[in-house]
């Protein structure tokens, strides 16, 4: 439990340190997050190469527990009237991307021969992200595939994320 509470702090760090990156470059903080994404998933990764705190039991529940808390307040927030108005092509933009992906992804297993199992692993990986894996891996019957989807699905946050925040950054300049 001592570890864990240590592993949650440490989290707490990589925060701390891109608030003060972006406080340090920007003279602010909490305007323009940039900085703190870019820190909690680069030193994300980065620490997760530490076998100790990778080792730490009950990590994975409580991340867990902090993306659903999150996912809750983040709902809890939306402003309805605002929202309705735009709602209906949104959701439909969403649909059509969501759906291509999904298409192209199981196009490309198709083409290397990816087994179902994988196929179905990696695309909930890519699509709902690493909370969703292990009771995908396990209707699938293929508890081999939790780590390797978990790892995939880490990696596309952290590289989605990434990407995400430079396109962003980039489309400003224009």
């Amino acid at each position: 439990m001592l570890k864990l509470v240590g592993a949650f702090f440490l989290s707490v760090l990589c925060i701390g340190v891109g608030a003060l990156l972006e406080f340090l470059i920007d003279g602010t903080v909490g305007e323009n997050l940039l900085y703190i994404l870019l820190s909690v998933s680069v030193l994300g990764i980065a620490i997760s190469f530490i076998k100790p705190v990778r080792e730490i039991k009950g990590q994975f529940a409580l991340g867990s527990y902090f993306i659903l808390m999150f996912s809750l307040a983040l709902a809890m927030s939306i402003d309805w009237a605002t929202l309705s108005g735009t709602i209906l092509p949104m959701l439909a933009f969403f649909a059509c991307a969501q759906v291509a992906v999904i298409l192209l992804h199981l196009v490309l297993c198709k083409i290397f021969r990816i087994d179902a199992g994988t196929a179905i692993v990696t695309s909930t990986a890519g699509v709902y992200g690493p909370p969703f894996i292990g009771p995908v891996a396990g209707a699938a019957k293929r508890p081999d595939l939790i780590a390797p989807g978990v790892i995939c699905g880490a990696l596309g946050l952290a590289i989605g994320t990434l990407l995400g925040l430079s396109i962003g950054e980039l489309l400003l300049l224009f």
